[in-house]
């Protein structure tokens, strides 16, 4: 189980913070996007910042990770605690 901290931060994207989330989860991207059904060069283009998960995608992704997805959003709320 990961450990939540509320915070905000401000300095990375979208991309990074699906990114960090996944690692903080020991998911690599073809782990992640099997969970969430979707292809990996999707969860990979959302990660690179080239695309943004629609909504319906967004909020699972959040379930998956366990952050919230305002966090996934505008790195506000609950994320994963960084070790």
């Amino acid at each position: 189980m990961v450990s939540f901290m509320k915070h905000t931060d401000e300095t990375t994207s979208i991309g990074d913070r699906i990114v960090t989330a996944r690692q903080c989860n020991q998911l690599t991207t073809a782990q992640l996007s099997r969970r969430l059904g979707v292809q990996t060069r999707t969860l990979t283009s959302w990660q690179n910042d080239s695309t943004q998960p629609r909504s319906n995608r967004l909020a699972m992704l959040a379930g998956v990770l366990g952050v919230s997805p305002q966090w996934l959003l505008m790195g506000e709320g609950y994320g994963p605690i960084r070790h």
